[in-house]
């Protein structure tokens, strides 16, 4: 990420206008850079604490300078000289931009110093990497038909809970096509829907009867056991996966080298 582009971009993620792969691409590069998160800390607590500070105190404030520039005016001006109302304007100007920058410096000294004191004991955890890493594949991909007519209707129910994100009722579809007809499909996507559903270790159990069975996605597979292996807490599985999957070409062997450097640095 460049730099100059980097205050753009922590502002759209605070502000909530990352989408997409945009959006998956920062969490990631958030989850190993600690400099990128203390930005993203300090820009929420700058606003929060802005926001807090509240338009009634502000105004207060204006309104107490407003008066005192009025009091100056009165007593130092030139005998027989008017102020004007654009001079008056101008002066509450200048003070209402003043106010605004202290608030702002005040709001950015105390985050600083909350962040200096409180931020670096809170290191990335295994679950703050999973967050990071983890996206359910789509299911639209290597999507068969079946021989077997109960089992084509499970397996089109399955995918579709699957797509709506109700896990666990695909869980129970897949788990029904599956008994009517093997398919290799239906079983990746069934370690994953475990997976999404917060069911690691039976998520290792079906990739691990996967790689016993099938390989079309073997690739796949072992990088969402790596997953599954750091769900469950258990790191030095997980990074045996990764450091297998970084060492040849494979869509994921970029995610896995970044993963292992993370791991390296808990």
């Amino acid at each position: 990420m460049e730099d100059t582009n980097k205050e753009d971009i922590v502002e759209q993620y605070v502000q909530g206008q990352l989408k997409g792969s945009r959006l998956e691409e920062f969490k990631q590069k958030l989850a190993l850079d600690d400099r990128l998160r203390k930005q993203v800390e300090v820009e929420e607590a700058i606003i929060k604490n802005l926001k807090r500070e509240g338009r009634h105190a502000y105004k207060l404030k204006l309104q107490r300078l407003h008066q005192q520039m009025n009091a100056g005016t009165e007593s130092n001006k030139p005998a027989g000289r008017q102020v004007s109302l654009g001079e008056r304007r101008l002066r509450l100007f200048s003070a209402h931009r003043y106010w605004w920058l202290v608030a702002a410096s005040v709001a950015l000294f105390l985050v600083c110093t909350l962040l200096y004191t409180t931020y670096f004991t809170q290191p990335t955890n295994p679950d703050t990497l999973f967050a990071a890493y983890y996206q359910p594949p789509s299911s639209m991909q290597g999507m068969r038909g079946s021989s077997n007519q109960d089992g084509a209707e499970a397996k089109t129910a399955a995918f579709a809970s699957y797509n709506q994100g109700k896990y666990g009722q695909s869980i129970a579809l897949f788990k029904r096509a599956l008994a009517k007809e093997k398919d290799e499909t239906v079983l990746f996507y069934l370690g994953n829907a475990y997976l999404a559903a917060d069911m690691p270790n039976q998520a290792i159990q079906t990739f691990s009867e996967y790689q016993h069975t099938y390989r079309e996605y073997e690739v796949e597979v072992n990088w969402y056991m790596s997953l599954s292996y750091l769900k469950t807490g258990n790191v030095p599985e997980a990074k045996k996966i990764l450091e297998a999957l970084a060492k040849r070409e494979n869509r994921f062997r970029d995610q896995a080298d970044h993963l292992l450097k993370a791991l390296n640095q808990l």
